[in-house]
């Protein structure tokens, strides 16, 4: 199931939204109550949506609330309350994985609201006065008075691996709500209010040991709060640092229905094994495991027909089959370790030595010096030639060697690869960490995760990108994850504890593209794509998807994402 809710305005809007939901399986049960020219669908199935109508105001809201008294009432009669005495602005200050959606009757207003975050997908669109919105993309795409042209510059980026959700798609008409706003609509007349301003800021006058208590006590609320209303206690674990620490923080909150929940791999460079089974013994939790789901080829046909859309990338859909196994014991909701790199390791080497000197820290810039002095080339690896290329925005990144130079220019991709991070705080180190929500990067793939997720029946919930955490702690120190050169320093401090020690001492990630393969090299799909509508188009560069290829078969990690990309895209441009 991918489908939890919709709207539509304007007449023949509302029509078609009425049959396509009158198309649904029953199981789904979807109600479509219209008022005039205004309608709101939503699965009565679904466990996460809770719905309240007092006859004026109907309220829908898919997903959690995470900081809202909920006084014994549920989320949707609470933003009942709020819309009444705020109006268009209820969704204001509200943190949490949601969509909101309010029809208000006499107002003939009809409201949506996103998550600061984006982890509740939002996609809508609008022509002729008529509007229609829905939390995927197969919804709209199937209302037969939208344009489903296909967006040209969208569609050579998602090749390129601009990872991004700004508002565009892969189809010209259709728009993402941006996260942490509000769509208004009211006469047919629709304007968008922001609800969420991010207050990030330095905190670099923040000690160390205060530092190290400011995580603890912001990661234990983050767990707490998506506790509240949940099933029982079940998180991610890959035997990570962010995982590991989401595991012992609910430990320590006392959940004695805690269980784990983990992929197992075969192959060397993807099996943890040894570091999830070092937190499952350390805590003796119990542990649901599953192999990687790899769809073979006529599943990932069925599901790009099904989705209207290319399948998520691999690293996305093989918590499939994780999925479904935790579904069989009971465990519908879970968390996640996703955004602990944002809080802990998300500026590069090169922001930071020009972070340093900026702010002229002495202690920082004679610790490189030092390095430097004693082993040249690790440092020149390390420091130098990272800040060098920090400070010549003029080179930028290289672009990939599959799009032809032509389809790069026509994408506006020599620009987006030299983009820098916007100016936030003045602080390069800390200005890239934020730039991870700025630019749409953390809203992208929480739209893909919600995708999988939805595709299986399950929802997770990700406490290191509460806002409040991101808040506190974007702006420390950007040398402080290297300290003691540990790469991850503060959050081993933070959460010492809650770690074994075989986690907390670890300096490896795994590489889980060697799981990919099997699926991305068959001859026949290789033969497809370069003979295929990527061709075709004009985007595909031969050559350089050669070289993809090569890099593939050698086993070069970089190269597994880029291939899916290639593959899925060709597929779907095949299936439209």
């Amino acid at each position: 199931m991918t489908f939890a809710a919709s709207v539509a305005a304007g007449p023949n809007a509302v029509d078609s939204l009425r049959a396509a939901c009158a198309s649904r399986p029953a199981s789904l049960d979807v109600a479509v109550p219209r008022h005039r020219d205004l309608a709101v669908a939503w699965a009565r199935s679904c466990r996460w949506i809770d719905a309240h109508d007092d006859g004026d105001v109907l309220v829908v809201v898919d997903g959690r609330l995470h900081n809202a008294e909920d006084d014994g009432v549920g989320a949707a009669e609470l933003i009942s309350r709020r819309y009444r005495a705020r109006g268009a602005e209820a969704a204001a200050g509200l943190l949490g994985d949601f969509v909101i959606i309010v029809l208000d009757r006499p107002a003939a207003r009809l409201l949506v609201a996103r998550d600061p975050l984006g982890v509740r997908p939002w996609y809508q669109v609008a022509s002729g006065g008529r509007h229609a919105g829905a939390t995927d993309l197969a919804t709209l795409v199937a209302l037969p008075w939208v344009d489903t042209a296909l967006d040209e510059k969208m569609a050579i980026q998602f090749l390129a691996m601009v990872v991004e959700s700004r508002g565009d798609t892969l189809y010209c008409a259709i728009k993402t709500l941006p996260p942490g706003a509000t769509r208004v609509l009211d006469d047919g007349r629709a304007r968008t209010l922001t609800d969420h301003r991010w207050q990030l800021r330095t905190d670099l006058d923040v000690g160390w040991d205060d530092a190290v208590e400011r995580c603890r006590s912001l990661l234990d609320e983050a767990v707490r709060c998506r506790l509240r209303g949940s099933g029982p206690a079940t998180s991610e674990l890959s035997g990570g640092l962010d995982s590991s620490a989401v595991v012992g923080t609910l430990v320590g909150l006392r959940r004695d229905d805690l269980v784990a929940g983990r992929l197992v791999f075969d192959g060397p460079w993807a099996d943890e094994r040894a570091y999830s089974d070092a937190v499952v013994e350390h805590w003796r939790i119990p542990v649901v495991s599953a192999p990687p789901w790899m769809p073979d080829d006529d599943e990932s046909e069925e599901l790009t027909r099904r989705l209207r859309r290319p399948v998520p990338d691999p690293h996305f859909t093989m918590f499939t089959g994780l999925h479904r196994a935790l579904l069989q014991h009971g465990r519908p909701d879970g968390l996640t370790g996703l955004g602990g790199d944002d809080a802990f390791a998300a500026c590069s080497p090169g922001s930071r030595v020009a972070s340093a000197v900026k702010l002229r820290q002495g202690a920082v810039l004679a610790g490189i010096a030092r390095a430097a002095a004693r082993h040249p080339r690790d440092a020149w690896v390390r420091f130098l030639r990272p800040a060098l290329h920090h400070w010549a925005p003029w080179k930028g990144d290289a672009l990939p060697g599959w799009v032809r130079t032509e389809a790069a220019q026509r994408a506006d991709l020599p620009r987006l690869f030299r983009r820098r991070p916007p100016r936030v705080t003045g602080v390069d180190a800390i200005d890239e960490r934020i730039a991870n929500i700025t630019s749409g990067y953390d809203a992208a793939i929480l739209e893909d995760r919600a995708l999988v997720g939805d595709l299986a029946g399950r929802r997770d919930s990700h406490p290191f990108l509460d806002p409040r955490l991101i808040e506190a702690t974007y702006g420390l120190d950007p040398w402080w994850p290297s300290r003691g050169d540990h790469t991850r320093a503060l959050q081993v401090a933070a959460y010492r504890d809650r770690l074994p020690p075989a986690v907390a001492e670890r300096r490896s990630k795994a590489d889980f593209s060697e799981v990919f393969w099997p699926q991305l090299l068959k001859d026949e799909i290789l033969t497809r794509v370069r003979t295929g509508p990527l061709v075709e188009a004009g985007w595909l560069d031969l050559d350089g998807f050669s070289a993809l290829v090569a890099n593939a078969q050698r086993g070069m990690a970089t190269a597994a994402i880029p291939l899916s990309r290639c593959v899925s895209l060709d597929r779907w441009l095949r299936t439209r």
